[in-house]
């Protein structure tokens, strides 16, 4: 897994394309401008063909289709004509999430 790696070499065409893996992946906090939790805990994958995030605890999310709409104005998370492809895309965001998490803290009890 190319946790961390640079996209230098691929941005200033020293590496090909196909070195690199075929998704993107980024998590970050205080996702949801103006939400009640400021907190709110998003990760997202992205591919050259579409676009998913999840906003963690609150059963909502964005699909993008990034060939017909890259501006990202048309969110398909609940078209049920995406349902295939929101299914796989959150599979590989569950895959680099299983890949990037942190260990446990310490534990400090014996329960």
């Amino acid at each position: 897994m190319d946790v961390g790696r640079s996209l230098w070499p691929l941005l200033t065409g020293r590496a090909p394309l196909d070195s690199f893996r075929e998704d993107i992946y980024c998590e970050f906090y205080n996702a949801l401008s103006g939400h009640k939790d400021p907190q709110a805990h998003a990760t997202c994958v992205r591919t050259a063909r579409h676009k998913v995030a999840v906003y963690h605890g609150l059963g909502v999310g964005e699909l993008y289709n990034l060939v017909t709409d890259p501006a990202e104005t048309i969110n398909r998370w609940d078209d049920p004509g995406y349902a295939a492809v929101k299914t796989e895309l959150l599979i590989r965001l569950c895959d680099r999430m299983a890949w990037t998490v942190d260990p446990l803290p310490p534990r400090i009890a014996p329960w």
